[in-house]
């Protein structure tokens, strides 16, 4: 067995041994697991939506070309 799988192993039956002699602990380590991932799905939001962030800044800057040139051909009555 390589090192890993042992840590992952002994860190496994340390949480079920835990579980078993405690009831709350099942509890508590699902909360930990939704605030983990609503942490990630958090920190994901603020980088992707980020106004100082360059691919933002990207696609708000083709968003508004295809705009104007909607709104162009549009007054020049190519729609």
């Amino acid at each position: 067995m390589s090192p890993i799988m042992l840590t992952w192993f002994t860190l496994g039956a340390i949480v079920i041994y835990a579980m078993a002699q405690d009831p709350n602990v099942g509890a508590w380590i699902f909360l930990q697991y939704k605030r983990l991932n609503l942490e990630m799905e958090r920190r994901w939001m603020m980088l992707k939506y980020h106004p100082e962030a360059p691919w933002t800044k990207y696609s708000i800057h083709r968003n508004s070309f295809k705009l104007a040139k909607k709104i162009l051909d549009k007054q020049k009555g190519k729609h």
